[in-house]
């Protein structure tokens, strides 16, 4: 037998993981796809792993299988699905793909994004339907994830505590999974997005490439996508008093399109858009993109000299994990972030940059002209420090141990009903079906009602009623 066949016989052995990912997997990403792609490559080394991608996708990889599916179609994805021995479904998969609950193997939920909250800030201005239609679709989802999962996964000790919450109310908190362990880490645990060292800067792409900023510029960066619950218009207020005091810095917006066109257009972005054309900065000192493409997106970080996170105090704040801010610290890149999440207690933590309250455009102003003063190397110690403990290989830790030696949850392995979620999930699944049978009907039984409303509407009938009306008089 050749290497290659003993290589390859190992790795039948190996635990099957298939990650099926809800979001683009591509050269353009945002930071699902990358969080999916980035725990793809931290299993590889101790599973055999597929990662499922919506459609197709231009990235190759040597450590682990890529399989496109289709979102809206359970059988590109079923053979994989029921071959793994743990699955891995992120974002609305198991809503999308209920079916996926009915398989015997350990499903891991990761719950590092708080969707219900952002769900809530995306449809406050929609209507009363629409908004009660999405609350409902995340109902269900949570409702599905809680009681079939067997593993959960979130950001921080914040997200792992709300989880714990809705597994309680979900009858997840019992004797058995007590029993297990007390603290209930074999259910719940941390797993953070993480981050790698940026390659070193290799061709230009802001400084002398883009409209209006030129080679000895200083370029504040703000690393990400402009969503409802961040904070881009106290940041364009602060910048507006900057350059009254410096003409050599300009701000960059480089991705405010989402890579995923079934992400909706935020209105943020058009107000930030607005703001600055008010303002008179826009394409002189203010610059908006598209997306970056992954690949390219190191070289921004190490070109930048500032970067910049800023939100509203909500609870979206509370909850969320931003993974921009591990962005600037995988780039070493000094940064100004709004109090209130997690990830600004890092930059407090690790002494990264700044951290102002929320909306201070005061502040923001003043932190940006202090940071432009300070040698960018003055920080490396810090960054170093901080990519050590936060490097993906190290927080996916919990992760890789659940899927070396996977395993059903302790009240799932239970022998009672009374605590087998499965069997609401069974009752679910097939109420979900009867449902889905239900409007194929009702839509069959009002094409053919419109079909025998044309009949009725037809000259042909119209004439045989008429015969009858007259053999009817005739018989009279």
């Amino acid at each position: 037998m050749t290497g290659d066949e003993l290589a390859e016989l190992e790795r039948d052995r190996l635990p099957h993981v298939f990650i099926i990912s809800h979001d683009v997997v591509d050269t353009r990403m945002a930071g699902p796809g990358i969080r999916y792609w980035q725990l793809a490559c931290a299993l590889a080394p101790f599973c055999a792993v597929t990662l499922a991608v919506p459609e197709q996708s231009r990235l190759q990889s040597s450590v682990f299988a890529l399989q496109p599916y289709r979102l809206d179609d359970f059988a590109t994805i079923w053979h994989t699905a029921e071959t793994a021995d743990i699955l891995v479904p992120c974002g609305d998969t198991l809503r999308r793909f209920p079916q996926l609950c009915q398989l015997d193997c350990p499903i891991v939920i990761d719950g590092y994004d708080p969707y219900p909250v952002e769900t809530v800030a995306l449809v406050v201005d929609k209507s009363t339907s629409e908004q009660i239609a999405l609350q409902q679709n995340f109902i269900e989802q949570l409702k599905l994830e809680c009681l079939r999962g067997d593993f959960f996964v979130c950001a921080s000790e914040r997200q792992r505590y709300w989880w714990l919450g809705m597994l309680a109310s979900h009858g997840r908190l019992n004797t058995f999974t007590y029993r297990a362990d007390p603290t209930l880490r074999n259910l719940v645990d941390v797993v953070p997005y993480g981050c790698n060292a940026a390659p070193a800067h290799s061709k230009q792409v802001m400084k002398g490439v883009l409209p209006n900023i030129h080679t000895n510029d200083k370029v504040v960066l703000w690393g990400g996508g402009i969503w409802e619950w961040l904070d881009p218009l106290t940041l364009l207020s602060a910048f507006q008093k900057v350059v009254q005091q410096r003409s050599d810095v300009k701000l960059v917006f480089p991705g405010t399109r989402h890579p995923n066109s079934g992400v909706p257009e935020m209105q943020m972005r058009q107000r930030a858009i607005e703001m600055a054309q008010q303002l008179g900065l826009m394409d002189t000192t203010v610059l908006f993109g598209d997306w970056v493409a992954y690949q390219d997106w190191p070289n921004y970080l190490r070109e930048a000299d500032i970067g910049v996170s800023l939100h509203f105090n909500s609870l979206e704040t509370q909850l969320a994990f931003r993974s921009r801010v591990l962005d600037y610290i995988g780039g070493d890149l000094p940064m100004i972030v709004s109090r209130g999440d997690v990830t600004s207690e890092l930059v407090e933590r690790y002494d990264l940059g700044l951290v102002v309250d929320c909306g201070d455009a005061d502040a923001v102003a003043a932190s940006i002209i202090a940071l432009l003063d300070q040698p960018r190397e003055t920080w490396r110690a810090q960054f170093e420090l901080a990519r050590a403990d936060l490097a993906w290989e190290r927080v996916t830790r919990p992760l890789v141990e659940f899927c070396r030696a996977p395993h059903k949850a302790a009240d799932h392995m239970a022998d009672t009903v009374a605590l087998q979620p499965r069997s609401e999930l069974g009752l679910m699944t097939q109420v979900d079906q009867l449902t889905h049978e239900r409007e194929q009907l009702q839509q069959q039984i009002q094409q053919l009602q419109t079909r025998v409303d044309g009949y009725e509407r037809g000259r042909f009938i119209r004439f045989m009623r008429n015969i009858q009306q007259l053999r009817r008089k005739v018989g009279a």
